[in-house]
């Protein structure tokens, strides 16, 4: 129930908890019904207290937390398996949903998808906001606009789960995890105001009917093919965490 109209990742955290406890209880139960066969337990013949229910929950709960540990890895996979990616429309709302937090790993997952959808925005924005320079289109120009509060959106919602996650007892790998992902959401909203100022030199340039000329044009090309490639390579090296394209 708590996996209704949320994100994938929650979803996920979800589906973990489910699968764990699942099977928790099926090699647990599997195990005792051997057991009690071949072997006869007197306290199972004792009448049940309070004290007993509680210590039995106590002791099954930290034994299989042990025993399940080392396979948590399977498990996220099995989440992974049981809820698969969904492709949504890049339009749609920030999903950061509260109940990630208790799942930091998932969270920070979650995140860096998040910031991935961001960085594509922002790089829209700047190709097509270069491209009004020499050729001002209205209705492009209010996409730009329209994604721009989309950036502000993302930047606002990211850092403030980010730093709700940070509050978490974290391992150290996700509390690095986590400032690296501050940063880039920092870094691609500064990206997304540059190009927003870009868009408005493009307006006014429109405006007054005015046009660069020819060699400022040859220049500007020569600036903004550049940077188009290192972002394009920036942006592969981010998605993929490829240290080549680094």
């Amino acid at each position: 129930m708590s996996a209704i109209g949320v994100s994938t990742n929650a979803k996920r955290v979800a589906a973990v908890h489910t699968i764990y406890n699942i099977i928790c209880v099926g090699v647990t139960l599997t195990l005792f019904m051997i057991v009690t066969y071949f072997v006869k337990i007197p306290a199972l013949e004792q009448n049940v207290n309070p004290f007993s229910i509680a210590v039995f929950h106590t002791v099954y709960n930290i034994i299989t937390a042990f025993v399940f540990f080392p396979f948590f890895k399977l498990l996220e996979k099995l989440a992974i398996w049981a809820v698969p990616e969904k492709k949504e429309n890049q339009k749609s709302a920030v999903l950061l949903d509260e109940r990630l937090l208790v799942a930091p790993s998932f969270a920070i997952t979650e995140c860096y998808s998040q910031t991935i959808k961001m960085a594509e925005i922002v790089q829209f924005n700047y190709i097509n906001s270069t491209k009004m320079l020499k050729s001002f289109h209205k209705k492009k120009a209010e996409q730009i606009e329209e994604n721009e509060t989309q950036i502000d959106m993302y930047e606002d919602k990211l850092s403030k789960f980010l730093l709700k996650l940070s509050s978490k007892s974290l391992s150290m790998e996700d509390s690095s995890r986590i400032s690296q992902l501050l940063l880039a959401v920092g870094d691609y909203e500064r990206i997304g105001d540059h190009t927003s100022h870009i868009l408005k030199i493009a307006a006014q340039l429109n405006e007054s009917e005015r046009k660069l000329s020819e060699k400022a044009i040859e220049e500007l090309k020569v600036i903004v093919n550049a940077v188009t490639e290192l972002f394009d390579v920036t942006l592969e090296a981010y998605k993929t965490d490829n240290m080549r394209f680094a």
